[in-house]
């Protein structure tokens, strides 16, 4: 087992977390961890079926989380700096959920970080996401 809680997160994005689920985490019923979304890469039919596999595994899009309340899912991304890479990864996700998941209500959005650019927050705000600031990974928590 890891010794730090959230394996799938790098270290910085696993203190932001811990904060997020402290601070808003009764908001929501449960919560998912890399859930894989996509195709993924092709490889190349010489190869062994158990690279196939394993490619078919590892290279789709991995969501950081997913929070649900009752049937509706919240797919959140989790970074000490929202930038415009920020923007991009929601809006892929948020696409790729409906094409893996089409049965499922479409998801709404959220950004977990440490800072954000304010461009970037007023522009993820309009489109409905959800933004949770709260703080730099290397400071005490609040």
């Amino acid at each position: 087992m890891s010794p730090q809680p959230f394996p799938h997160l790098l270290p910085a994005e696993g203190v932001l977390w811990y904060r997020f689920l402290v601070a808003h985490g009764a908001e929501w019923d449960r919560f998912e961890y890399d859930v894989r979304l996509g195709e993924g890469r092709p490889t190349e039919a010489h190869h062994p079926d158990y690279i196939k596999a394993m490619n078919a595994r590892l290279s789709k899009k991995r969501l950081d989380a997913v929070g649900y309340k009752g049937a509706f899912p919240t797919i959140f991304e989790v970074t000490p700096k929202g930038a415009r890479t920020l923007v991009g990864a929601l809006e892929l996700y948020s696409s790729l959920w409906i094409r893996t998941f089409p049965d499922t209500p479409p998801p709404r959005r959220a950004a977990v970080v440490g800072s954000i650019d304010p461009d970037v927050l007023t522009y993820l705000r309009s489109k409905g996401d959800l933004v949770y600031v709260v703080g730099e990974p290397d400071t005490a928590p609040a």
